[in-house]
Formats: structure tokens, sequence, C-alpha cells
């Protein structure tokens, strides 16, 4: 059986190539964004709900260190926050 190359599908992704996707997506689950230096101790984004996060181990999200940037549920303010004894604080860079 011959297998159908990707470009003659409409719609699918090419995982190999170079690629614009267009229009709008809609994702039902987060987003992990890793790049070519996660092996070397590199972060990962993970965007999940409101937030965007810069993680080591997206199974560890609330690991010392973490950064994540969005909307403060307590304020309403967008801000920037690390997380801290698994407790996240709003920071500054």
């Amino acid at each position: 059986m011959e297998k159908v190359k990707v470009k003659q599908v409409d719609g699918a992704v090419d995982v190999s190539n170079s690629q614009t996707i267009t229009g709008e997506k809609t994702f039902l689950s987060p987003i992990n964004i890793k790049s070519v230096g996660v092996e070397k101790g590199g972060q990962i984004i993970r965007i999940e709900g409101s937030w965007i996060y810069w993680v080591y181990d997206v199974a560890r999200l609330n690991a010392d260190g973490n950064f994540r940037l969005g909307k403060d549920p307590a304020t309403g303010e967008f801000t920037l926050q690390v997380c801290k004894g698994g407790i996240w604080e709003r920071t500054v860079l």
C-alpha cells in the first residue's frame, strides 16, 4: 500500500517541512512548544487556559523558577509571575 503524502491531504499539518497554516485554530487542550535546545536544559513554552508558561518540565508547572504570563485572577491585572515554593508571586524583569 502506498503512503499518502501530507501535501495531498487538504488541511493536514506537515511535520517534516516548513509550512504556513492559515485560519483561526481552536485548541481544547494545552499547547506545548518545545525548542531544539530543550534536551540541553532549554525551557518549554506551554499555553494553558489564559496563561503562557516558561517551564523545564510540563508535568511540573508549579516548580520553583518557572515563569508565567497572563491575567491574575485575584486582581484582574496582566502580570508576570515566578513560582517560589509552589506559590506564584508577581515579579518584574
